[in-house]
């Protein structure tokens, strides 16, 4: 029902006549970069659930969603949320980014992870090496006005059925990072000073913690929720891994306001 819903909406988001007649503003569903077939079949990204709290609303809820961009274009536009709560269920919203601003779209940040000399060349070494490059789900996390994507990547030896995680991409305005941990990519794009020294953390003459301490403990608690979310999807236990998605949203919006980074 929701791929039906998400597709009239593609066009009938249009209230314009001369608009909906010419198809200037149609919105098209973003291609499935990681290289899965999704639900529609046409490789086209899938949309999926997750527990978090819209803009409007005080509380987080059960949703399911749906990136768009637009059509010719592989910048991020809109994006379609169904509320799965009883108490809503069923309710449409529909949100939509500044057309001033440039929100990158998954393809382009796919684009953007094969131009990078170091990304793209390690994950070519691994797989000449007896090893299957093995790319997870990327995350589309809508904060604020902005988009983070964070993908994982696993490693799967040749006499070995159980991938492991080896490193994580984390892509946010112009800066993309692969790191060992999602803390370390969290810390290359959100500042060194985020990694927390002794002299750091603990601020002058044992006193209250510097904001560098409270950008690191930031950093802690989005790998923690990262981590718990990725064991949640191994198991199929997705309702608590939309809770920890949703959580990973909250730290990230607040490490957004902590450092300014994206504004």
């Amino acid at each position: 029902m929701f791929l039906i819903q998400a597709e009239v909406l593609r066009a009938y988001h249009m209230t314009d006549v001369t608009a909906f007649y010419s198809k200037e503003d149609l919105y098209v569903v973003p291609r499935d970069v990681t290289g899965a077939q999704g639900e529609t079949g046409q490789g086209l990204m899938p949309p999926y659930y997750v527990l978090m709290q819209l803009p409007q609303d005080k509380d987080e809820r059960f949703i399911i969603m749906q990136p768009y961009t637009p059509n010719g274009k592989d910048n991020m536009v809109a994006w379609l949320a169904a509320d799965c709560d009883p108490a809503q269920y069923g309710r449409l919203t529909l949100f939509t980014f500044p057309k001033q601003r440039l929100i990158y779209g998954p393809a382009q940040i796919e684009a953007k992870l094969n131009q990078d000399p170091r990304i793209s060349s390690q994950l070519t070494l691994w797989n000449q090496q007896g090893s299957r490059v093995l790319r997870g789900n990327m995350l589309v996390i809508p904060v604020k006005q902005a988009v983070m994507y964070v993908q994982p990547i696993y490693l799967s030896a040749a006499q070995s059925q159980f991938p492991q995680l080896e490193k994580v991409i984390v892509a946010y305005g112009d800066r993309l990072v692969m790191e060992d941990s999602l803390t370390e990519a969290l810390t290359a794009i959100f500042g060194e000073t985020a990694g927390g020294s002794e002299e750091a953390t603990q601020g002058p003459a044992g006193g209250q913690p510097s904001a560098a301490a409270s950008v690191a403990d930031l950093i802690a608690q989005a790998n923690g929720h990262f981590a718990a979310a990725e064991a949640a999807q191994r198991r199929g236990d997705w309702a608590t891994y939309g809770r920890q998605v949703a959580a990973l949203k909250a730290v990230l919006a607040r490490l957004q306001a902590r450092t300014g980074t994206g504004r």
